[in-house]
């Protein structure tokens, strides 16, 4: 006994969302891939990528601190997740690893000398 009571807090997540206790104040938050699509396409629309598909390289779209860079070739379009850094080290972070799919005009598995390609290229 304590002389205060603790009052238990409580959070609701959203429809669909769920979480799994990993430790007494730890948790990973499962969000159903439906909401994750429906996030991806309102940032797309957002970022106008029916008009980007039209035209082939490397486009930039950011939001805050954080933003997509667009590859175009051929109407096929895939996107590079970046990041300012919170480091002076670095700039901006790119994450090539999430360079798996061209979204465009079909969700599609990308070769690997397509991923390698895409990325010699924006260093370039």
């Amino acid at each position: 006994m304590g002389l205060f009571k603790k009052k238990k807090t409580e959070h609701h997540l959203p429809e669909g969302w769920s979480e799994t206790k990993i430790s007494d104040n730890l948790y990973i938050t499962n969000i159903p891939e439906a909401q994750k699509q429906k996030w991806d396409n309102e940032r797309r629309e957002k970022d106008g990528v029916k008009k980007i598909a039209q035209k082939n390289g490397f486009h930039l779209k950011n939001h805050g601190r954080s933003g997509t860079v667009y590859y175009v070739e051929s109407e096929k379009v895939c996107e590079i997740y970046f990041e300012i850094s919170g480091v002076p080290e670095y700039d901006l972070i790119f994450y090539f690893d999430s360079l798996e799919n061209w979204f465009l005009p079909t969700d599609v598995t990308m070769a690997s000398k397509d991923k390698e390609k895409i990325k010699l290229q924006f260093i370039d």
